[in-house]
């Protein structure tokens, strides 16, 4: 009874649309000057949004907001908003004000929808759903709400439902980028994993990936060069049929892998491009590990970490500071493990209270 009142107490708040953060217990303002990393952290099925500054050598970790479990955060300079994506089981998100622990807009999805990522354009924030067929557009001034279809792109065999799992968004010119991976049953991957790249009209027009089960962010080197992961079979199913795919915009389609699953010797969780030689990969085998990669090659040169278990989670990039970050969710010292992009050495371990999911930075 209290979990559903809870879940039903949110959806009430969504119709509000301002409601305010105070009564959580945490200040309203606690972001110091600098820019700081947003930490979606979360463990035994409790959540929270965390604040580690590091414009400085001071490392203070400050609580912000109460989150899902299974939430996670993307920050937008340009309209100076911070969106807090509550994934599978609350189906909600958050736009925070840049700076501030104040929800400016929420608002609650259907039940099952999964929201994976989001993205702005103007007032709208684009929302991929992967347990929804719509692609959704929130207008979070008017609290507006339209959606494009993109069941057609869903594999359907067997009378499966028009659902196209999709997940990871960005922005080529004027159009959306969604990648969809086209489960079978929801879990097994199908022939083929797509890109579906959307016009603001609504107009949708797809290509193919090389791999299937399209799982990272879009990633983008120091030209501008997008990228993404895929990791094929996971699981109990798991084969080393995936790996990192170099997108040609212009041509719209993928260009080459860059290098597979089978050379790095695991299944792909997450990656980044350093600069026109160098890229880093975190691998399951199923223990993780850390590895450099050559971006001309495809070849594995050598390993930065490893750790017994699934601990390292998810990468973040920092070119402004010439930082990587690296998510260690060891139980015995949940950790943010910084390295220096440069020489790719260890600068220092910053201890956390609870493991985290996801990061992003927030520029001041």
């Amino acid at each position: 009874m209290v979990v559903r009142f809870l879940i039903a107490s949110s959806f009430v708040l969504a119709a509000c649309h301002s409601p305010k953060v105070g009564n959580t217990g945490y200040p309203l303002v606690v972001y110091p000057e600098g820019p700081r990393l947003l930490l979606a952290a979360g463990n035994d099925g409790a959540g929270r949004l965390d604040l580690l500054a590091i414009g400085g050598p001071a490392l203070t970790l400050t609580p912000v907001l109460p989150i899902h479990s299974d939430a996670t955060v993307r920050s937008f300079a340009s309209v100076g908003k911070t969106v807090v994506i509550n994934r599978f089981g609350q189906d909600s998100l958050y736009v925070l004000g840049k700076g501030r622990n104040t929800i400016l807009a929420q608002t609650g999805l259907k039940k099952g929808a999964n929201p994976q990522d989001v993205l702005f354009r103007g007032d709208e924030l684009w929302v991929s759903q992967r347990g929804e067929s719509e692609l959704l557009r929130w207008n979070v001034v008017t609290n507006t709400k339209t959606a494009i279809s993109l069941a057609e792109l869903a594999f359907t065999e067997g009378g499966a439902p028009a659902i196209p799992d999709m997940m990871m968004l960005t922005t080529v010119g004027p159009d959306v980028w969604v990648t969809v991976q086209r489960l079978k049953d929801r879990i097994v991957p199908s022939e083929s994993s797509l890109i579906a790249m959307v016009r603001p009209s609504g107009e949708v027009r797809t290509f193919p990936l090389l791999a299937t089960n399209p799982v990272t962010a879009f990633k983008r080197d120091r030209q501008g060069n997008l990228y993404v992961g895929t990791a094929g079979h996971l699981g109990s199913i798991a084969a080393n049929d995936g790996g990192i795919e170099l997108l040609n915009v212009a041509g719209e389609r993928s260009e080459r892998m860059v290098i597979t699953e089978q050379t790095l010797g695991g299944d792909l969780i997450d990656f980044e491009i350093l600069d026109e030689n160098r890229g880093v990969a975190l691998i399951s085998k199923p223990s993780t590990k850390l590895v450099q990669f050559n971006v001309a090659t495809g070849l594995v040169e050598r390993q930065l970490m490893g750790t017994d278990g699934y601990d390292l989670v998810r990468l973040h990039l920092d070119r402004q500071r010439n930082r990587l970050y690296l998510s260690d969710r060891r139980k015995a010292q949940p950790a943010i493990q910084e390295f220096s992009v440069d020489e790719l050495k260890l600068v220092r371990t910053i201890p956390l209270e609870l493991p985290v999911w996801e990061m992003e930075i927030e520029e001041p």
